[in-house]
């Protein structure tokens, strides 16, 4: 039987760096790509998922130099928080914003203002800092409204690169967590701060475990990247 391999991505903010492992966990290539992190104004940090997936493709061709992807039966992949704001055709709407940005300062206090710090605590385990979809959203809102308009799903990095994949929006109770929206307790998304914030639920995505298969990498995927068709695609991947 040919050997099998893994392929672990993480989106980290300097670059996206892809290792690829056997069954025993040896690694047996790495690569990276990087991309640029811009901030048009002081405080803001931003970047474009397009970058993301180019420096996919850069990373598995400098892979396939060294073993056949076509081998790679599993892909998990994790990284960075952040909101990527994409339209009814699943296109971007604009750069992502990470979540280093401070641009929505004002919209996390009038977060906290609203719901209350122990109730928002209790609901989400924590407080909400200016750099969460929360946040974000409340900003885009009264401040790039023609943006928000065009509003119909919102993700975090790492699930654009699992949706360029499997063609399937999802994300996982970790990056949820990070939203200030999502109820820890019942791992579900708070319709209580939803309704308070006055946004929209349906432009979240479901929310599945860390480990759960999100979908098989898609006919066009495949040949982009060098894979097979059909790899199944989840979150977590290995730190090596």
């Amino acid at each position: 039987m040919a050997e099998q391999y893994f392929l672990g991505v993480e989106l980290r903010v300097p670059a996206l760096v892809a290792t690829v492992t056997d069954t025993d966990g040896a690694v047996r290539a790495k690569a990276s790509s990087a991309y640029e992190t811009q901030a048009p104004q002081p405080g803001w940090s931003e970047q474009r998922p397009d970058d993301w997936w180019r420096a996919f493709r850069e990373a598995c061709v400098v892979l396939g130099e060294g073993i056949d992807l076509r081998a790679v039966g599993t892909i998990t992949i994790g990284g960075q928080h952040g909101s990527v704001f994409l339209d009814v055709e699943r296109e971007t709407i604009r750069p992502a914003i990470l979540s280093s940005d401070d641009r929505a300062r004002h919209e996390a206090a009038q977060i906290e203002r609203e719901i209350g710090i122990e109730r928002l605590v209790a609901i989400t385990g924590g407080g909400v800092s200016p750099g969460s979809a929360a946040a974000a959203m409340l900003w885009l809102r009264g401040n790039a409204t023609i943006a928000y308009k065009r509003l119909h799903h919102v993700i975090a990095p790492k699930d654009y690169l699992w949706l360029k994949l499997t063609g399937e929006l999802a994300t996982d109770i970790a990056d949820a967590s990070a939203t200030g929206l999502f109820d820890v307790r019942t791992r579900t998304w708070s319709t209580e701060i939803i309704d308070l914030l006055d946004l929209d639920i349906g432009v979240l995505p479901l929310v599945r475990s860390g480990t759960e298969m999100v979908g098989r990498v898609r006919d066009e995927a495949a040949a982009e990247l060098g894979l097979a068709p059909g790899v199944s695609v989840a979150g977590q991947p290995a730190r090596v």
